[in-house]
């Protein structure tokens, strides 16, 4: 899956958060925000928002920043941590 803006940061080309700079490991994971394409943390990256150009119907994972810019399409909704 691509970004609305497609641009993909890939994961070798990310190994921290753009956010918090924290470190990814096995422990703490990689998120691809659907609209700016950035790699972030779970912590900065718990929003959805739908993204039209992608899927008019469902919600999307963004970064805070994007979360931010986008205030119409803001729901309450947040990404649910997944197991394992």
């Amino acid at each position: 899956m691509r970004s609305e803006n497609e641009v993909w940061v890939e994961d070798e080309d990310a190994p921290n958060c753009f956010v918090c700079n924290a470190e990814f490991s096995m422990f703490l994971r990689r998120h691809h925000c659907r609209r700016c394409g950035n790699v972030v943390c779970y912590e900065h990256s718990e929003h959805q928002v739908v993204i039209p150009r992608l899927d008019p119907t469902a919600l999307q994972r963004v970064c805070d920043k994007c979360y931010a810019l986008k205030p119409s399409m803001k729901t309450p909704a947040k990404v649910k941590p997944t197991g394992g």
